[in-house]
């Protein structure tokens, strides 16, 4: 069936404003301690939500055409969510509130087919300057904001909301830039410089090891899709490295690391997924199926005895509030998310990034801020593949 045209231009303009409302919450994130700043935040987060909803709603032949594994996921997820909170009765508006922060950008990444689709180019635009913000509003932060602390250290001031979401907004910038320059939207120089400002960043300035990690597996994972020969050279890589072990081992000059190692190394993330284990393994079946509802995942462990703490683990997160149902619906959602934005290979890493990212910290899952420029910097790739389509015709 056709596409009517007076539909897909009133959709363009609804992307356009949902992403200027994007960039008002990138600014404001800076002041979200102060009255203003987070009234503005919640304001805007409301017309954004409501904008999403209503367009999905009103286009929902359309939506179901393009991305019906999407919309099913998302229904699986809140009929997952709704029976854990009926059966546990915790706290119904939370469990809520987070389901939102997970799929506010997966929402945004569906009505944003609807440019990138239609308008490509457009697409890339409007990505740049989203990118572009991030950037500026970082450097600015660096002079303009108080230092952030983090595992007890000082480090450089961070704009977006934290140390954490900074390092991974911009992180995720620095590949968005890529894609651009990948259909010749920018040229290599400016991608060099938006590298290098991310890696000062991400490395030196904010040490978030979950961000660099990421920045490790999208480039990995990009040069291993794209080009055959980076296997060999990386298994020729990892036979070095561990016969350098292996020889250190024997010569006693390394030593194998115990768990008090681990554990000092992840923060105390392995001591605390043991005990999340341990925890579940104890529970009643209703609660292995449908978890034991929203805000069951804090906890206080020896570890982190001085107060709550979740499991540092998007996947275990949910597995202990949703239960198998719930993270069974998650998968499915990351595998719709899969199927509709990165079965191309060029935009493949992002989704590696977004596993990578939520297995090992509070990921990209339930920050909303990062979480939106990932769909960005996923709707950039989907767009960058189709004008290098367009123009090698």
């Amino acid at each position: 069936m056709p596409i009517d045209a007076s539909a897909s231009d009133v959709g363009i303009k609804v992307v356009r404003a949902l992403f200027a409302l994007i960039w008002i919450k990138l600014i404001v994130s800076a002041f979200l301690d102060t009255g203003p700043g987070n009234l503005t935040s919640k304001l805007v987060d409301l017309v954004f939500v409501l904008s999403l909803i209503s367009y999905l709603v009103l286009n929902i032949d359309y939506f179901m055409r393009r991305c019906p594994w999407l919309l099913g996921s998302i229904n699986l997820l809140f009929v997952s969510v709704l029976l854990t909170e009926l059966v546990s009765g915790r706290a119904f508006f939370f469990a809520m509130l987070e389901t939102f922060k997970l799929l506010t950008p997966i929402m945004f990444m569906m009505v944003g087919m609807r440019l990138y689709q239609d308008q490509p180019a457009a697409t890339l635009i409007a990505a740049l300057r989203t990118f572009l913000l991030v950037f500026v509003l970082a450097v600015v932060g660096l002079f303009a904001l108080p230092s952030a602390f983090n595992r007890g250290e000082s480090f450089s001031p961070a704009y977006f909301s934290g140390l954490h979401t900074s390092a991974y907004v911009v992180g995720l910038a620095g590949f968005g830039i890529y894609y651009l320059h990948l259909a010749k939207a920018i040229s290599r120089r400016w991608l060099y410089a938006a590298a290098l400002l991310a890696l000062t960043l991400v490395f030196v300035a904010w040490g978030v090891r979950t961000a660099m990690v990421t920045l490790v597996v999208f480039v990995l994972s990009h040069f291993l899709l794209r080009d055959k020969r980076a296997w060999p050279a990386l298994l020729g890589f990892l036979g070095i490295v561990l016969s350098v072990v292996l020889i250190g081992l024997i010569a006693d000059q390394i030593r194998i690391p115990d768990w008090r190692d681990l554990v000092q190394l992840s923060s105390g993330r392995v001591s605390m997924w043991v005990y999340k284990f341990h925890l579940f393994y104890d529970s009643t079946f209703v609660q292995v199926l449908l978890g034991k509802g929203a805000g069951s995942d804090f906890v206080v462990s020896d570890v982190w005895w001085w107060g709550a703490k979740d499991s540092h683990n998007d996947f275990l997160h949910i597995l202990t509030q949703n239960g198998i149902f719930g993270l069974g619906a998650i998968v499915l959602l990351l595998f719709s998310i899969w199927k509709s934005f990165a079965a191309d290979r060029v935009a493949a890493p992002l989704m590696f990034v977004y596993v990578t990212a939520s297995l090992f910290s509070n990921g990209l899952i339930y920050r909303p801020l990062a979480g939106l420029v990932f769909a960005i910097a996923l709707l950039c790739a989907n767009a960058a593949v189709a004008v290098i389509r367009q123009n090698s015709k």
